[in-house]
């Protein structure tokens, strides 16, 4: 559960980047503005590995104490900080989809995202016996081939996208010399509309900073207990966020065609259907 939770703070960086990107790729795209387009992709890609490696350099320092803080026990954090550092190596790959799976949505490539998602779930599914227990001719690797297994078919998934990207099967085609220049501006835009998400899902991991060390304080049955109704409780709300992104793309969409009531119409409606499907999950939980 530690691990997952300083997995999730690391996350929140995410935000700050990829809903800004998806304002501006969106809008841009139903502008009509390929260039621009293509320009507020890259650039989107460019800070999102910016993000991974400030955020490696920042945890890894401190992510024995932080495991400690959480109540891990000396065994649990050693193959916890394995299994960690080798994930945090990878984080550019797993940010950088995000971007992928941003601007393929924005420019009307949504089956594209479900198929790297699903197939990069299906591939680490499939790598992790064989790496954790040494199956055929890859080696044991216990805990840490968990990690291999993720950082490569993460890897792979950002492969496959951005050989898409740059495929003429692609609406807005990505060149290795685009039409319109990368712009320092263009990038702090994307930062500054991502603010207020990335604060407020950062806010929430610091929490679970907080309170896991009292879950922990009464003993492994408290623990894995809300471990397990966390679990149930990222399900619902992952059907929710898959809303909200799809209404983000199609409301950038709308205002960069200059169809503002139709933008404001999908994101009440956007809201209306998060709002009945939490109600809905919650009478069926209860």
């Amino acid at each position: 559960d530690g691990v997952i939770i300083v997995g999730g703070g690391i996350g929140s960086l995410n935000e700050f980047v990829g809903s800004g990107a998806v304002a501006v790729i969106s809008r841009r795209c139903g502008e009509g503005d390929g260039a621009g387009t293509e320009a507020a992709i890259k650039e989107s890609l460019i800070l999102k590995w910016v993000a991974a490696f400030v955020a490696m350099m920042i945890i890894i320092p401190f992510y024995r104490p932080i495991l400690a803080w959480m109540g891990s026990t000396p065994e649990v954090t050693a193959m916890a900080y394995d299994y960690g550092v080798i994930v945090l190596a990878g984080l550019g790959f797993s940010f950088s989809s995000y971007s992928i799976f941003t601007a393929c949505r924005s420019i009307g490539h949504p089956n594209l995202v479900m198929v790297l998602m699903l197939g990069g779930a299906v591939l680490n599914l499939g790598l992790d016996p064989f790496l954790i227990f040494g199956w055929g001719p890859f080696p044991q690797l216990g805990i840490t081939g968990a990690a291999w297994a993720t950082l490569i078919s993460e890897a792979l998934v950002f492969l496959a996208g951005i050989g898409f990207l740059y495929s003429p099967w692609c609406k807005v085609r990505l060149h290795f010399r685009g039409p319109q220049a990368l712009s320092l501006n263009s990038m702090l835009k994307m930062l500054k509309i991502g603010l207020p998400s990335g604060l407020a899902s950062v806010s929430l991991s610091l929490s679970f900073f907080v309170v896991m060390p009292l879950i922990t304080f009464w003993g492994i049955e408290a623990t894995a207990a809300y471990g397990l109704i966390g679990r149930v409780m990222s399900f619902i709300i992952t059907l929710v966020i898959g809303l909200g992104v799809g209404v983000s793309s199609l409301v950038g969409q709308h205002l960069g065609a200059g169809l503002q009531l139709r933008a404001r119409a999908l994101g009440d409606r956007g809201i209306l259907m998060a709002g009945g499907a939490m109600v809905a999950a919650g009478i069926a939980m209860f």
